[in-house]
């Protein structure tokens, strides 16, 4: 054999053995397997035309298009909660972008996902992208994101025999504690399995007496099951009729209330059907060429409708560097873990960031976040992306602006090495108070308020009494006061005497509700006068501005313990400069 040809094997069988190390330590990895358990999922998607009720002009208002993404398959079949709702991708047939302007549903937040409820099974699990007031769009090019669900485990019924034999009248009941709340079932099962259920029974609405004969809260907490759904059965186990249910709750915590057509008996027992042993599993999605349905050309109102331009999506105005209302602008950040919730979430990387100065004092709504990095103290991208897009209203006025932004199951890390990005607020205008006199007989027909004023700013106002619910929180009377703005927020709500002093108050609340609306629940110690007025006070003349802002180098505390609930000191960083 010639040296050369010697040499030309030996070279290629070197490159061969080099080849087959690089395969095996370094090479191209093989794919991920998907999981098991999204086998069989199916992902589709049904959009509409919807309208919604424009209650100051008695009409119906501008049309939204609404995309359901509904989600079926054994996941689903097994779920417990669902939420963290991400959307990357939102294309019409021109390829307009419309991600920062769609309405998500549940983007932050885990929420219970029920398997039964009123006797019937839930076979899917629905996403909600609106988009409002737009023109007719013909088609959807591209609807791509994700959400996670927590899913699987293993199926486990708990029956409570003697759950209602202490529920006695909320009025004659000396075992409720501060908040309102019976003291929790003494039931050794429920103790042994760190499950705490606590019954009680809430009056009953007297316009509804005839269909409803008793309503009953119920409270469970767990962290280590998820509640999927309940039975109420009598002594032989049959299941008794609970009428409307509602619920709501979280992966660790739920709330549940039903009216019953009957009095729940003494002898009535609860089942509660948990799932343990639950993990969340990431669920990307990509739809593409969905067709949108016609807008009904039929239809008396539909089109001759104009969309409000102060509810159209504004673009926010860049700040300019010598804006006066950013004078003495202070931007900080601190950085925390939330609570463990459960042994099945690991708590999440939070970073609040608080601002001070006029802009902020003037702050009537922020959102619209763009981050641009992002970085751990290795230099790896931290996420982000559940940040608000849409802007979330402030319901009053204070020197600071906090916004908190969470980067989702983040890995433990010592610092935020950088934070870059920008966001929008509405801030500035003047604050103008509207007083409605004699506003008490104004509601004793529909509970509306009829006010040229508040029709002139786009503002409606619905009262309901409620001295019943009073009684339970140390007043005489009570108000629930709802209120909804297109243009103008709200940020007070007080009612006062004649001569415009604020009536005092056993006990408040203040609440939003929706991107422009928020409740006021306020009872009151003493009867309300006849001549009482209520003063609202909104902000006008406020406007998007576009702020920029940039971290470095924000310290974390210590990753907590599972069973801690302190997510830890921090330490405030002001912004870089």
């Amino acid at each position: 054999m010639k040296p050369s040809t010697l040499s030309a094997r030996l070279v290629i069988a070197v490159l061969f053995f080099l080849a087959s190390l690089s395969a095996l330590f370094g090479g191209e990895k093989p794919a991920a397997k998907p999981d098991p358990i999204l086998a069989d999922l199916k992902i589709t998607a049904a959009p509409d035309w919807a309208m919604k009720w424009d209650n100051q002009a008695n009409k119906p208002g501008p049309p939204s298009l609404e995309i359901r993404v509904y989600l079926r398959g054994t996941a689903i079949d097994q779920a417990s909660a669902s939420g963290r709702v991400r959307l990357d991708s939102l294309l019409d047939e021109q390829g307009k972008s419309y991600r920062r302007a769609c309405d998500e549903f549940c983007r932050d937040c885990m929420f219970a996902f029920w398997h039964e409820l009123n006797g019937e099974k839930q076979d899917s699990c629905q996403l909600f992208f609106t988009i409002p007031n737009r023109p007719p769009i013909h088609a959807i090019r591209e609807l791509r994101g994700s959400v996670t669900i927590e899913t699987g485990g293993t199926p486990q019924d708990i029956v409570i025999d003697d759950a209602f034999k202490r529920l006695e009248d909320r009025a004659n009941n000396d075992e409720l504690d501060p908040d309102g709340w019976a003291k929790p079932l003494p039931d050794k099962r429920l103790q042994e399995l760190g499950v705490i259920v606590r019954v009680a029974r809430l009056p009953i609405d007297k316009h509804r007496a005839t269909e409803v004969k008793d309503s009953i809260r119920i409270k469970v907490e767990s962290k280590t099951r998820a509640l999927v759904g309940y039975e109420v059965l009598d002594a032989r186990g049959k299941r008794i009729p609970t009428g409307s249910n509602s619920w709501s709750g979280t992966t660790t915590l739920w709330d549940i209330y039903f009216d019953s057509p009957g009095i729940v008996p003494r002898d009535a027992r609860l089942r509660l059907m948990f799932r343990q042993g639950v993990r969340q599993v990431h669920v990307p999605f990509t739809l593409k060429d969905i067709a949108v349905p016609k807008i009904d050309k039929n239809s008396p109102d539909i089109l001759k409708v104009p969309a409000s331009p102060e509810d159209a999506y504004i673009e926010a105005e860049p700040v300019a560097a010598n804006d006066p209302i950013l004078a003495g602008w202070k931007l900080t950040a601190k950085a925390a873990w939330r609570p463990w919730q459960g042994n099945v979430r690991p708590p999440d990387l939070t970073v609040k960031i608080e601002a001070e100065g006029a802009a902020a004092r003037l702050a009537s709504a922020y959102g619209e976040f763009d981050v641009e990095s992002a970085l751990d103290d290795r230099g790896q991208p931290l996420d982000f992306s559940d940040t608000p897009w849409e802007m979330k209203a402030l319901l009053c006025n204070s020197d600071r602006l906090s916004i908190e932004i969470a980067a989702p199951a983040a890995s433990p890390t010592r610092k935020v090495r950088e934070l870059r990005g920008a966001m929008t607020i509405q801030t500035g205008g003047r604050i103008e108070t509207i007083a409605i006199k004699h506003f008490l007989k104004n509601i004793e027909t529909s509970g509306t308020i009829d006010d040229p004023t508040l029709k002139s700013l786009g503002i409606g106002v619905k009262v309901e009494r409620q001295k019943d619910l009073a009684a339970s929180y140390g007043g005489t009377e009570a108000l629930n006061i709802g209120l909804q703005w297109k243009r103008n927020p709200v940020v007070k709500c007080e009612v006062c005497d004649a001569e415009g002093k604020r009536l005092q108050t056993s006990n408040w609340s203040l609440s939003l509700t929706g991107r422009r609306s928020v409740a006021c629940w306020q009872s009151f110690k003493e009867r309300l006068p006849q001549d009482a007025q209520l003063r609202i006070s909104v902000r006008k003349d406020s406007r998007k501005i576009r702020v920029p802002f940039a971290f470095k180098d924000i310290e974390i505390p210590p990753l907590p313990k599972e069973e801690d609930d302190a997510p830890g000191p921090g330490t405030a960083v002001p912004q870089a400069q």
